[in-house]
Order: C-alpha cells, then sequence, then structure tokens
C-alpha cells in the first residue's frame, strides 16, 4: 500500500470514528478495557489522523463552506470565554471539547481530501455495527444503570446504535444496495436490530430520532424511484411479513406500546408540567424551562442580544441558547444546528453519489435537530462535530458538482 492511500485510509477511519461517535467509542473503552478518559484519547487520535492529509496540493475548495468554518472555530472559542466567565461547575470539561470542535474545524479547512462514498458508508458501518452489538450486549447483560458513579450511559450508548440505522438507511436509499440483494439484506437486518435495541432502552429521542430518519429516507426514495424492482418487492414484501409476526405475536409486543405511551406521556409533562411518564425526565425539563423564563424575564436591553452568561445546562438547547447568549448564540444555534442540516436533507439528490454523501451526513445531525427543544445544551461537542463534517464535505463535493454542472 502506497504512503499516500495509506494516509487516506486513515482519513476515512478517522471520519467514521467522529460519524460514529468518538464519545461512545471511548466509553465503551473505559468500561472494558481501562477507564483511562478514552473519549478524549479518540478524539485527539482522530485529529492526528486527519493532520496526516494536510497538503498545499489539494482540490478547489469552496470558501464559501471555509468561512462557515472560520465562523465555527470563532463561535467555540466566544462559548469557551462565555464558560470561563459562568460559574458552570463542568467549565475545564467544557473547555477541552469547545477545544477539540474549533481543532477539529481549523484542520477540516486545511484539508481538501476528496470524499470517496463506498470508503465512508464502509467504515462508518464497520465501527457503527460493532457498536450497536456492544450495545446489545451491554443492555442484555443490564451493564446499563441508572447509577450516579456509572461509566456506560444509556444515551451516548444509544447514539452510536442510531448512527448505525441511519448508515443503514442512506445505503438502502443510495445506488449500492439495489446493484447487490446481499447488501441490501444486511442493512435491512442490521437496521431491524438496532431498532431492537432502541426499544430496549428507555430513551425517546433516539427512537423517534430513527423513525424519522426511516420517514426521510423513503421519501428521497420515493423521489428518486417511480417503480421498485420485482425482485425488491417480494424481499420487501416478505420483510413486512416476518416484523408484523414478531411485533404482534411475539412476546416483545409490549415493548412497541410501552414506547409509544412513554413518548406521549413525555410529551405531556414537558408541555404541561405533569408527572405521568415512567422516567421523570420529562417534569424535570419542565421545571428547569420555568426557571430560564423567569430569568429571561428579568432580562436588560443587553441581555437580549448578549444573554446573561449562565450557561447552566436545562436540556433545552434552543431557549438555553437564548438565555446564555441572547439573540446572537440563537442566531448561531439555529442556523447552523437547525436551519443548515435540514437544508441539505431536502436539497441533496440522491442520485448523485457525491450529494449522497452530503445527505448522510447532514442525516447526522437530525438528533440535535429534534433535541434542540427537550435534551442536552447548545455547546457540546455532539451538536458541533456534525455540522463541522457537514460543511466540510460541502467544501470539497459542492465545487466539483457545479464544475459538473458546468461541464
Amino acid at each position: 500500500m502506497s504512503r499516500i492511500s495509506l494516509r487516506k485510509e486513515f482519513f476515512y477511519l478517522a471520519i467514521s470514528l467522529l460519524i460514529a461517535g468518538g464519545s461512545t467509542i471511548g466509553m465503551f473503552l473505559n468500561y472494558f478495557v481501562s477507564n483511562s478518559g478514552w473519549s478524549n484519547i479518540v478524539f485527539v487520535i482522530c485529529l492526528i489522523l486527519l493532520m496526516l492529509n494536510i497538503s498545499r496540493n489539494g482540490l478547489p475548495v469552496n470558501q464559501n463552506y471555509c468561512k462557515h468554518l472560520k465562523r465555527i472555530i470563532a463561535l467555540q472559542l466566544i462559548i469557551s470565554l462565555y464558560i470561563y466567565m459562568s460559574e458552570f461547575s463542568f467549565a475545564n470539561l467544557n473547555y477541552m471539547f469547545n477545544l477539540f470542535v474549533a481543532s477539529l474545524a481549523f484542520t477540516l479547512l486545511l484539508i481538501t481530501v476528496e470524499i470517496d462514498y463506498k470508503h465512508l458508508i464502509i467504515y462508518s458501518y464497520v465501527i457503527t455495527i460493532i457498536g450497536s452489538l456492544i450495545a446489545f450486549y451491554s443492555f442484555q447483560n443490564g451493564l446499563i444503570t441508572n447509577d450516579s458513579d456509572r461509566i456506560l450511559d444509556e444515551m451516548v450508548t444509544t447514539d452510536i446504535v442510531l448512527n448505525n440505522f441511519i448508515v443503514c438507511c442512506v445505503v438502502v436509499v443510495g445506488n449500492n444496495a439495489r446493484k447487490n440483494i446481499h447488501v441490501f439484506l444486511l442493512m435491512i437486518f442490521s437496521a431491524l436490530f438496532d431498532m431492537y435495541i432502541l426499544l430496549i432502552s428507555t430513551k425517546r429521542t433516539a427512537l423517534v430520532v430513527a423513525i424519522i430518519a426511516f420517514l426521510i429516507v423513503v421519501y428521497k426514495y420515493m423521489q428518486r424511484e417511480t417503480s421498485i424492482n420485482d425482485k425488491y418487492k417480494k424481499w420487501i414484501v416478505l420483510i413486512f411479513i416476518v416484523v408484523s409476526i414478531f411485533v404482534f405475536l411475539s412476546n416483545y409486543s409490549h415493548l412497541y406500546t410501552d414506547r409509544i405511551d412513554n413518548v406521549l406521556y413525555g410529551l405531556n409533562d414537558m408541555i404541561y408540567g405533569t408527572h405521568t411518564d415512567m422516567t421523570g425526565s420529562a417534569f424535570e425539563r419542565y421545571k428547569y424551562r420555568q426557571k430560564a423564563l423567569e430569568e429571561i424575564k428579568n432580562f436588560t436591553v443587553l441581555n437580549y442580544i448578549i444573554g446573561n452568561g449562565n450557561m447552566q445546562q436545562i436540556d433545552q438547547p434552543i431557549l438555553q441558547s437564548f438565555r446564555d447568549m441572547g439573540i446572537v448564540g440563537l442566531c448561531f444555534f439555529t442556523f447552523y444546528v437547525i436551519y443548515f442540516p435540514l437544508k441539505y436533507i431536502f436539497k441533496s439528490n440522491i442520485s448523485n453519489k457525491q450529494e449522497v454523501i452530503v445527505f448522510f451526513v447532514s442525516v447526522l445531525s437530525l438528533r440535535n435537530i429534534v433535541s434542540c427543544l427537550n435534551s442536552g445544551n447548545p455547546y457540546t461537542f455532539h451538536k458541533w462535530i456534525p455540522i463541522c463534517l457537514l460543511l466540510y464535505v460541502l467544501k470539497c463535493s459542492v465545487t466539483n458538482i457545479e464544475k459538473a454542472d458546468d461541464l
């Protein structure tokens, strides 16, 4: 293997680790190998592998997306300043991850490696399916608990399962699956396996995102195809029958009804402040929201512009971005984390292999979009890594697509 091709293999490995979720992989290593801060190590390894691909002679790039990466670097530094000025108890941890996102964006500015769809999908699938198998083992053996000193976190575990589900959906809707029935079946059964894991977890958001991702993929497929090959019709009907039998006749059917009830109860609790869901987390978010709204009532004109710098997580990223950083923070968050990926989810033409990559990386942000009202905070690296990857793909691929159109 030549030196250049080896560097590219490292590039795909780094990008796929970031897609799979470096924090999830690090968490598994902390539990099964040694509790040594593996998440930080995985992130540093990804940066080093990407830096190996920095070259003066690369593809022409779209400078508009380079400007967006520069803005994200500036935003991460501003967020770090806000955290420094606040009394946020996990400030040191946040500094580290803000620095990583800024370093990632800066590194991606310097790289001009064109992404190959096949390589990206293979690496992403292999890493995420291994993660799904570990997640399944962890759930089945009761390794994931709600103890305060736990290492395996349920939400972080479902991240890699959800990402594998998205990989499978993208492969099915992409060109390769239609050419190879074995790949098609592998992706279908992997997706069903992922869905089962999400059902046995107690995390509502991941399950809802998986369903939305599936519906989007079906929509994109129907946009492209007016008819489905008879060979695939038979397999689709067979899979539908098997799944239906599993849902309605097996001992696991209660999982589906329980999860649907839990989602509906959670929405009701979060909106009205009732206490009906099985975990109580939705009611806690209701209390956080009311407290944040009380803070906003006391805003000055300057607070409305730049926020009050509280930075304490309230599990409602849109509201928190406004409370902490004012209209400026709200605009940055809604534009990059919500509007930007949504735009390319629906704009991408999946008949074009380069745009399938854009679609794939955009769909990875679905969890961040869905959870913008009910989970996490607007500054965590989970929110910004998919955006950095999307901007990199656009930086390198959009120019080539436009060139092809000009020709």
